[in-house]
């Protein structure tokens, strides 16, 4: 039984994919499937999945049509066989030991997902972060209250930072809204968080983002605060629910 099941959507991403990917094959844990998802890219991206696909047979490469990201997502999550997910940007790459560290903390802890630090590398220069030790359990009924410093931190916009259970998301039916091109990935967070037991956060830096100035992330648009507005207010609603929960218990205690 595979593990983990790492997703890259591909769209014309020749200039950085190889990088990408040689940051997955190369993990110091080595058990693994690494699905390419290519979207119907016109540059060289297809040739290089293939070029890959080739030479490992840890890899699987899908071609598709052109749909969006969401879309190249699901069609991940369907064809996925591990017991874990993991999405990785094509544009991005990884720290050796990430599959490492995934797997030390599931053997520590009984958790359906984790969270890592991302690095944010701005026009190609890599900022450095200290690596902590510091790891730590969110339980359900906390979860909630955690949400502000959850959203401050950015850990909820994006999925590439993040450890997901594949039968908690079949289990709920948790897919990507291909309708959407603003703030699907913190809908999916949300839906997916709403369904968590309980989850980890490993304070060190696993996951590279190349800050493009032309990604959707650094594009204002109304929609998005409005759907990162809808999400937190359910959440705050809950913070509130479960704040007055414990005010009861504490009366009658």
């Amino acid at each position: 039984m595979i593990l983990f099941s790492i997703i890259v959507p591909v769209y014309n991403s020749e200039k950085y994919l190889e990088v990408c990917i040689e940051s997955i094959i190369n993990q110091t844990y080595e058990e693994f499937e690494l699905i390419l998802v290519n979207d119907g890219s016109t540059d060289e991206s297809p040739y290089i999945c293939d070029k890959y696909n080739s030479s490992d047979d840890r890899i699987r490469v899908i071609h598709k049509k052109n749909g969006g990201v969401s879309s190249a997502r699901n069609v991940g999550i369907d064809e996925s066989k591990g017991q874990y997910l993991i999405f990785v940007d094509s544009d991005d790459y990884i720290e050796k030991n990430l599959l490492k560290e995934m797997n030390i903390a599931l053997n520590k802890y009984e958790i359906e997902s984790i969270v890592h630090t991302i690095n944010l590398q701005k026009n190609n220069y890599k900022k450095d972060q200290k690596k902590s030790e510091n790891r730590y359990i969110i339980h359900n009924d906390e979860i909630a209250s955690y949400m502000p410093e959850f959203i401050k931190k950015r850990y909820i916009n994006s999925p590439c930072n993040k450890l997901y259970s594949k039968s908690l998301i079949e289990k709920n039916n948790i897919r990507f809204n291909e309708k959407i091109s603003i703030g699907e990935d913190a809908l999916f967070n949300y839906y997916y968080f709403e369904n968590l037991k309980e989850y980890i956060v490993i304070d060190e830096v696993l996951y590279y983002y190349r800050d493009n100035n032309s990604s959707l992330t650094n594009t204002y648009d109304s929609r998005k605060i409005d759907i990162l507005m809808i999400g937190y207010m359910k959440w705050l609603n809950q913070t509130l629910t479960f704040l007055n929960v414990r005010a009861q218990q504490t009366i009658v205690g």
